[in-house]
């Protein structure tokens, strides 16, 4: 099986993305990486990003537009990694706007 792994974090520098081959044995699985990009966040979108996290307030239309922004900027990045090749599944974790420990919430956009 064919994945592409994706992960944005904290330093809003871009997406990591990984592809690998996913192949059962036994009671486990190996796991090959089979390339690596790392695709930069435009300019306006890390600013976007940005603008978003505390202590700025942000709004629910701010939200929707870096949900849209986000979403194809990890398309984009799972295609470059991807090329021509076949993949099965995606997975990415999104990129936390909000999180407040105590209370264990996070809102990715």
């Amino acid at each position: 099986m064919i994945a592409v792994g994706l992960m944005s974090g904290t330093s809003l520098d871009g997406i990591d993305a990984a592809l690998v081959e996913i192949r059962p044995r036994g009671a486990r699985y190996t796991i090959e990486l089979l390339d690596f990009v790392m695709q930069p966040f435009a300019p306006e979108l890390a600013d976007a990003l940005r603008a978003a996290l505390p202590p700025n307030a942000g709004s629910v239309a701010q939200l929707a537009t870096l949900h849209h922004d986000l979403g194809l900027a990890l398309a984009q990045a799972a295609g470059a990694v991807a090329r021509e090749r076949r993949v099965d599944f995606v997975a990415s974790h999104g990129q936390s706007i909000w999180h407040e420990d105590e209370r264990r919430i996070t809102m990715p956009p």
